[in-house]
């Protein structure tokens, strides 16, 4: 968006600080993370680079009723969340929603901030059974953030060839997983938003995984008997019979919520979660979580 002369010298000395860096860090490489490096990190970055080329093709003719759809959701639960209050209410405040919460409602308090308690996501988990607002508020933020970060920001970034350029890195997130800006395409409750990214004229979307490989990487590592024999019989599901364990529960009565419940745990246990964050997830006492 700027002129050649202005742009190349500075792409330029980016170019070359980088190179010069690289000499300078490269001699810190061990052996195998150099092999790592050239045969791994670098042709999965040539990849990324060609996929930001390629674009994403998103169907603009499905994205305008879906975003109709959940801007709905959105006022209803809204109204719903004003009816507690008794007086207008703007949900984007965290102030506001400190008031009705803590003070017109008299649920327990969350962590403190410097304008009062917190209404972040992981501070109203904690209080998410104490009161049915509680519920209506994160949905709320759940959707709004869908609708403002993705659904309303995707036709800026659309191009020419309809098609969005985001910028994927590999690098970015400290667990691996793969990052996208400008803008970004990453949503974990957002299934509804994925399904708007489509194969362009006869071409197709393939979605690969590597199947629960964190767990798997753990049962070899820890050597579990459990672990390993659920892998080992495909007919076993691994993810019900750690929810047995954790919930003390024959496998045929464990529900989809436990199994859900015992998934994320034993993935928050791999990222090193703290007891009172296993507490939190289990809404158990943190010594049981300890155990």
């Amino acid at each position: 968006n700027i002129d050649i002369a202005r742009g190349a010298p500075y792409a330029a000395d980016d170019a070359v600080k980088s190179f010069r860096l690289g000499q300078i860090l490269g001699k810190r490489l061990t052996e195998e993370q150099h092999t790592r490096y050239l045969e791994v990190e670098m042709p999965f970055l040539v990849s990324c680079i060609r996929m930001s080329y390629n674009g994403m093709y998103l169907n603009m003719e499905k994205l305008a009723p879906l975003l109709y759809e959940l801007e709905g959701r959105a006022e209803l639960l809204d109204s719903r969340i004003q009816m507690f209050n008794g007086k207008p209410l703007n949900v984007n405040s965290p102030l506001q929603l400190s008031n009705l919460l803590f003070k017109r409602l008299g649920l327990p308090t969350t962590a403190r901030t410097k304008t009062g308690y917190s209404t972040s996501k992981a501070e109203l988990e904690k209080i998410e059974n104490t009161h049915e607002v509680v519920g209506h508020i994160m949905e709320y933020k759940e959707l709004a953030k869908l609708i403002s970060t993705y659904l309303k920001a995707y036709p800026e970034y659309i191009g020419t060839d309809n098609r969005i350029h985001t910028r994927l890195n590999p690098f970015r997130v400290i667990t691996g997983r793969l990052a996208s800006t400008q803008p970004n395409l990453r949503t974990d409750n957002g299934k509804s938003i994925r399904r708007l990214f489509e194969g362009e004229g006869e071409h197709v979307l393939l979605s690969a995984d590597a199947a629960q490989l964190e767990y798997r990487i753990l049962a070899h590592y820890s050597k579990n008997r459990t672990l390993v024999d659920a892998f080992s019989d495909q007919t076993r599901d691994v993810h019900k019979e750690m929810a047995s364990l954790i919930f003390e529960v024959p496998t045929s009565e464990i529900t989809g919520d436990q199994r859900s419940a015992a998934k994320n745990i034993v993935y928050a246990v791999i990222y090193g979660a703290s007891p009172i964050k296993i507490s939190m997830m289990l809404n158990r006492p943190v010594d049981y979580a300890a155990n």
